[in-house]
């Protein structure tokens, strides 16, 4: 038996070897991506501006929904400017038949909701927009704090109803 397996063993690092030397060694496996546009505050915090971003292809919409709120949450990774407030984390999210996302978020103790109107109107968009205009199977955004239905984020805007995409905040 010991000898079987290092003649194995052998055959295997001459083959390696082999590969090796004429370039045929695979390449490490690459997951597919796919180009999405995520809603940023321009730097005057005016409007919404896309930044093209690559998630991972994914099976179901709850994993490419998922992927494009984490990077929400992490921000911009050019001159534009994080539109969600600190101290919000996503908790879960879940789809309906009616083609509606609810987004669920948690608040931290220490966030800061205190937004004015503009801020609170392109924080909302910012999420609803990076989802609908990305994910065909969505057409609307239902957003709750810990698990429940808010009326506003932060005093403003009314949140008691689903939310559909505003191109007319971006730029």
């Amino acid at each position: 038996m010991g000898i079987c397996r290092f003649h194995h063993f052998r055959f295997f690092c001459v083959l390696i070897a082999f590969f090796s030397i004429w370039g045929f060694v695979p390449a490490p496996f690459v997951f597919a991506q796919k180009t999405v546009n995520l809603y940023f505050l321009d730097p005057s915090d005016t409007h919404l501006t896309a930044e093209t971003r690559q998630i991972p292809e994914a099976e179901r919409i709850e994993q490419s929904a998922r992927a494009i709120l984490e990077a929400l949450l992490t921000g911009p990774r050019k001159g534009l400017v994080r539109a969600i407030p600190e101290g919000l984390s996503l908790r879960t999210l879940f789809f309906t038949e009616e083609k509606i996302a609810y987004v669920d978020f948690q608040k931290s103790p220490d966030s800061r909701m205190e937004r004015g109107v503009l801020s609170e109107w392109l924080a909302v968009y910012s999420i609803v927009n990076s989802l609908v205009l990305n994910i065909p199977e969505i057409e609307s955004v239902q957003i709750l704090i810990d698990g429940r239905e808010v009326t506003t984020l932060s005093g403003h805007i009314d949140l008691t109803d689903p939310v559909k995409a505003n191109m007319l905040l971006v730029r």
